[in-house]
């Protein structure tokens, strides 16, 4: 299932329609989209649901295998019957294995469905002036991707933040040990 092309948000949108049609995903009752759209995509993306795109190259966003586990999770999660609220608790900091064990994405899906890396890169667009890049278009080399996280802090309290790196339990656990002193000031004000 590895490609070197990453997806556009249309493509990301049309393999996961294929995913979720191959396995005869459907809600129950009939008040969730059975198939994402793009608008659908842009708002679990606000909601941090769907990670960020994985890139971006002047004004189009790339997608990786990891956005459709999570789009394709979150339509069997529905259908399911589980709210946006309960999917988003439950892929919070989800590893890519569980994840792609909750997706469960059909063996016969096209191969157009990529994989998405660093090595990955599409050729920098030229100019019709002639072979100088366009600096504008081209991808930073040495800026890391942001990981977009929400770490629980508490039962009704969550941290929204755009991490280097996936943090790992050790990480996790002394964001949340620092935090505890900003919950307080929350319980006292009666902001919780």
């Amino acid at each position: 299932m590895d490609s070197a092309k990453p997806f556009t948000v249309n493509e990301l949108a049309a393999a996961a329609a294929a995913a979720i049609a191959a396995e005869g995903v459907a809600a129950p009752n009939g008040r969730v989209r059975d198939v994402p759209d793009v608008r659908t995509l842009r708002y679990y993306t606000t909601l941090g649901l769907l990670d960020r795109p994985a890139r971006m190259q002047g004004r189009t966003a790339y997608y990786g295998r990891r956005h459709l586990l999570q789009l394709v999770a979150i339509k069997r999660l529905q259908a399911a019957g589980q709210s946006l609220a309960d999917i988003q608790a439950r892929l919070l900091n989800i590893a890519d294995d569980d994840l792609a064990a909750l997706a469960h994405l059909p063996p016969n899906l096209p191969s157009a469905v990529p994989q998405f890396s660093k090595s990955n890169e599409q050729p920098t667009e030229r100019s019709n002036a002639g072979s100088r890049a366009r600096f504008w278009a081209a991808e930073p080399t040495e800026s890391p991707l942001a990981v977009q996280l929400a770490v629980g802090l508490s039962e009704d309290t969550a941290l929204l933040f755009a991490a280097a790196r996936t943090p790992d339990s050790e990480d996790l656990s002394a964001v949340r040990a620092a935090a505890q002193p900003l919950l307080e000031v929350l319980r006292q004000r009666r902001l919780l």
